[in-house]
């Protein structure tokens, strides 16, 4: 995999439109992104 040979965060961002809002799912695809995650929705 790709993820695994880049010396950065890798993710894979996924927005699905809903009646009332958007959902959004991220799923790191690497482990540079340790610690990365908890800055999200800040």
């Amino acid at each position: 995999m790709i993820a695994e040979h880049v010396d950065a965060p890798v993710a894979v961002v996924e927005v699905t439109p809903t009646f009332e809002r958007m959902e959004v799912t991220v799923v790191w695809l690497n482990d540079q992104a340790s610690g990365e995650h908890s800055s999200l929705g800040s």
